[in-house]
């Protein structure tokens, strides 16, 4: 607990800000008590979901790189795989008219936003930067690549993490037990 209670110095010094460790809760604080903490005294519940927001950062990210390593960004690839996925879909579908008017006409600028949202979402979960801009942009992505035609029911998890994350920010940290303001 000493760099928690040179923190709290800080804090009164100063140096630090108050909010330093602290954010405002869209979710009502009350809903996270937990007695279980860090040695931060953050909520174990908090680490949880930095570490699962880590891995689905890493999991956007490697996505998009793998649709840099096929090719997506100079090539027809993303309008084959339109084209190809054309065939499965009954032609009163949403899915269908949103295939042939939006995504294979402009296949190559779809492919360049998903690439790069996908990128760029990556980077902003894993490096804990901007991340209520990156869960919108994660779930712009993930909402359109299900409207176009490939759905599956893994995408509702893909949609409610980024939710969750625009719901609930870091919590407030008490200061450290025997910490004595100056």
């Amino acid at each position: 607990y000493d760099h928690l209670a040179l923190i709290y110095v800080f804090q009164q010094k100063g140096f630090v800000s108050e909010n330093f460790y602290r954010s405002s809760l869209v979710i009502p604080q009350s809903l996270f008590n937990a007695s279980v903490t860090d040695p931060r005294g953050l909520p174990v519940w908090w680490k949880a979901m930095c570490l699962t927001r880590t891995v689905y950062g890493m999991y956007f990210f490697l996505g998009g790189c793998f649709k840099v390593l096929i090719g997506l960004l100079w090539s027809d690839v993303l309008q084959g795989m339109f084209i190809e996925r054309l065939d499965e879909i009954p032609p009163d579908a949403f899915a269908y008219g949103y295939l042939t008017q939006f995504a294979i006409p402009w296949a190559f600028v779809v492919g360049y936003v998903i690439t790069l949202g996908e990128l760029t979402v990556g980077f902003l979960f894993v490096k804990n930067l901007h991340v209520r801009w990156g869960a919108v942009l994660a779930v712009f992505l993930t909402i359109n690549i299900g409207i176009g035609g490939f759905f599956s029911w893994t995408l509702l998890g893909f949609i409610a993490f980024p939710m969750l994350l625009l719901c609930v920010s870091e919590p407030a940290m008490e200061p450290p037990v025997g910490a004595v303001a100056n």
